[in-house]
């Protein structure tokens, strides 16, 4: 880069590597995209079993992911696909996957990853069909059985937007250290680190017509299953 003197740019210290060993041992879970490009697919970081006939082909079908650092996919507790509403042609999020397949492969999303992962479990239950290839039914994780369509979607029974649901990065990075009510909206509970900016594009539209940022739909996914 024209005016930097190489020699320091060596010397900078690598962000990706310093975020790699914060969460080493952590219960964190890394989100990805997906992609029409490359051949990246992520590690799974659990064990998938299924009774019935084999549901490997009932989610929808990806190419590829965007790739994660290495390093942040090994020291990873969990790494879960983003995509809420992959495939459709309407803007509005009234189900959302809880895989993806490339056919050969299942991929939990975020919202399934923190849930295991906030339980210490290891394994997702899929149940399949009796009968015929490529159908879920059901999805267990941990104490929780979650009934899904025969894609393995969860159908979304949103709640108006709240903002009590979301705590501001200022408030997380304050120069003062974090106040009492900011530590406890976050201790002890799953929290999903996203955006609510417009310009990154993942502003999602809801069967209640609200524009609500997309990391709010994989929050209400969890609070759906939880409550039960």
């Amino acid at each position: 880069v024209p005016g930097i003197d190489p020699a320091l740019v060596d010397r900078l210290p690598d962000n990706d590597e310093i975020f790699a060993r914060s969460i080493a041992g952590k219960p964190v879970v890394l989100g990805y995209g997906i992609s029409n490009e490359g051949n990246y697919h992520p590690q799974v970081k659990a064990g998938i079993a299924f009774t019935g006939e084999s549901p490997v082909d009932a989610p929808p079908h990806i190419r590829a992911a965007t790739p994660l650092r290495p390093q942040l996919e090994a020291n990873a507790a969990g790494i879960g696909h983003i995509s809420l509403n992959p495939g459709k042609s309407t803007a509005v999020v009234r189900t959302a996957p809880l895989f993806l397949t490339d056919g050969e492969q299942l991929y939990p999303g975020l919202a399934l990853e923190a849930m295991r992962v906030a339980q210490g479990a290891s394994t997702y239950l899929i149940a399949g069909a009796p009968e015929g290839q490529g159908i879920m039914t059901s999805v267990k994780i941990g104490d929780f059985v979650i009934p899904v369509t025969s894609a393995g979607e969860l159908w979304l029974y949103v709640s108006p937007d709240r903002a009590e649901r979301y705590v501001s990065a200022k408030d997380v990075l304050a120069p003062n250290g974090v106040s009492p009510q900011t530590r406890a909206a976050i201790e002890g509970n799953i929290v999903f680190v996203g955006t609510s900016s417009a310009g990154l594009q993942d502003i999602r539209v809801t069967a209640l017509g609200e524009n609500v940022p997309g990391v709010s739909l994989h929050a209400q996914m969890v609070e759906q299953v939880l409550s039960g």
